[in-house]
Parts: C-alpha cells; structure tokens; sequence
C-alpha cells in the first residue's frame, strides 16, 4: 500500500477517533411542575395512621399535605371549592394513602378552609415560587 493511502487512512482513522459523542451536560435540578388537581382530600386523624390506612404520621397543627405526584416541599395553593377558601402549604414526604384521595390534609388546614369532612372537596394547584410573592 503506497504511503499516499497510508497517510489518508491515517487521518481518517484520527478524525474517527477525535469525533467524540460528548453528551450535553443535563440539569438535574428540581423543575418547576405545573400541577393541578380537583377532587376528594383525606383529613388525617391518628385513627388512619393506626388503622394503617395511611403509612406516616402527619402533624394536626402544620401546614403540610401527603401528595404522591409532587415533590416534597413544593408550594401548593389548597382551595375549598365549595366556599372558595384557600391558603398555601407545602408538600410532606409522600405516604401510602388510598388513591381514591388526591392528598391528605392536616386537622389545622381543613379547620381554617371551613372544609365539610362529608365532602372534602378540594383543587390542588402548585405555586412558582419565581413568580409567587407571600406576605
């Protein structure tokens, strides 16, 4: 083989190995989701916990709700959607609940949206946070 062909095959054999599929660098932070959802909220008591109908135990006092689609710790508005009540809350670790319920919801949320425990009627909507201003 003449050192011509040598020559070219070495630098296609170069060029070969210096094309590298270097892969796009991905964010792996947290995104923003765009969530919302009506339908029937679980108002937790210790009873559910130690009937085991729910997995984990969840404060009566605090502002934090079990949803198994959103992250923990991800702002949420709550809507009564009967009297058009709301407030923000945030998401707790995720629990075992039936699937029949889009969250459970503590003692204190429930009592301050006035929400009727025979119809627990509620939207779920997720806040961003860039866009969101609390007092």
């Amino acid at each position: 083989m003449p050192y011509k062909y040598k020559f070219l095959l070495f630098i296609f054999f170069i060029f070969v190995i210096s094309c590298d599929n270097q892969s796009k660098k991905i964010n792996y932070t947290k995104k923003f989701i765009n969530y919302s959802n009506k339908g029937f909220a679980l108002i937790y008591d210790e009873n559910l916990y130690k009937k085991k109908i729910i997995n984990k135990e969840l404060d009566e006092r605090s502002l934090l709700i079990f949803n198994n689609v959103l992250e923990k710790e991800t702002s949420v508005k709550i809507t009564n959607l009967i009297n058009g009540e709301y407030l923000i809350a945030k998401v707790s670790k995720s629990a075992n609940f039936p699937v029949f319920y889009n969250s459970v919801l503590s003692k204190r949320i429930a009592d301050n949206l006035s929400i009727d425990k025979n119809e627990p009627y509620i939207e779920i909507k997720t806040l961003n946070q860039k866009d969101s201003f609390i007092i």
